[in-house]
C-alpha cells in the first residue's frame, strides 16, 4: 500500500512539476525583458515577440491575443495568460498561469 502511494506521488510530481518550473523560467525571462526594454528603443510588438519566443524555448505555447505589452514614457509592462492542460490518468487538471512583470525608470 505504501509502495502504491509513494509511486502515485512520484506520478504527480512528474506531471505537475515540470509547468511551474517552465512558468518559473518565463517569468524571470519577462522581467529580465522588462527591465531592458526600459532603456532600449524595443517597439511593443518586438517585446511581444520576444515573450513569445522566449515561451516557446521553454514549451509553452503563446499565441500573440494572450501576451499584452504596454510600453510608455520609461515604463513597460508585460503581461501573459496561458493555460496548461495536465492528464491525470483519471482527470484531466489545467494549471493557469498569469506571468507578468512591470519596469518604470525612477526620474529625479
Amino acid at each position: 500500500m505504501a509502495l502504491a502511494i509513494f509511486g502515485s506521488l512520484i506520478f504527480l510530481a512528474l506531471k505537475l512539476v515540470p509547468p511551474y518550473v517552465n512558468n518559473y523560467q518565463l517569468q524571470d525571462s519577462i522581467e529580465n525583458l522588462a527591465r531592458q526594454a526600459s532603456y532600449s528603443p524595443i517597439t511593443e510588438e518586438q517585446i511581444q515577440k520576444s515573450v513569445i519566443s522566449s515561451a516557446r524555448t521553454y514549451g509553452i505555447d503563446l499565441p500573440p491575443n494572450q501576451v499584452k505589452v504596454k510600453k510608455g514614457q520609461g515604463t513597460v509592462d508585460i503581461a501573459a495568460d496561458y493555460t496548461i492542460p495536465v492528464d491525470l490518468l483519471l482527470r484531466q487538471v489545467e494549471l493557469h498561469f498569469q506571468p507578468s512583470a512591470s519596469n518604470s525608470q525612477i526620474t529625479r
